[in-house]
């Protein structure tokens, strides 16, 4: 499960500090505009907050992303086994007889099919000796 860290803002004096945690490990930093200032004002301070901890976000979304993958991959392994379950590839040895019946197969003439016929016999070998 991703660490959430968004962190929070505290003031101290008149500079606003961010403090966030990773792994039980508590940082803080002092806020600075782009002058180098300490940041005074809680709008900027908010500002400053988001742009600062934007790489912890990004890196928690997309450890999150990669779960969710994985998680995606193994239910699509999951469906493709459940599938092949209820539909069984077909048998090599029946292969030839499931042609013969396909509404889809080419048009062939007789001698095209015994030819047919006699390469897919060399090629499955369904149970003969050689």
């Amino acid at each position: 499960m991703a660490k959430h860290r968004t962190g929070y803002l505290f003031k101290r004096g008149q500079t606003f500090y961010v403090r966030w945690a990773v792994n039980g490990k508590v940082f803080s930093k002092a806020l600075y505009d782009g002058a180098g200032n300490p940041i005074t004002n809680r709008r900027e301070a908010e500002d400053a907050k988001l742009k600062f901890l934007a790489p912890f976000v990004v890196a928690d979304e997309a450890s999150s992303l990669e779960s969710i993958a994985a998680k995606l991959d193994g239910r699509r392994a999951e469906l493709a086994r459940l599938q092949n379950e209820q539909n069984p590839p077909l048998a090599i040895c029946h292969a030839w007889g499931e042609y013969l019946k396909s509404a889809n197969r080419p048009d062939s003439g007789e001698s095209t099919l015994r030819q047919y016929a006699f390469q897919f016999g060399s090629f499955a070998d369904c149970g003969r000796s050689a």
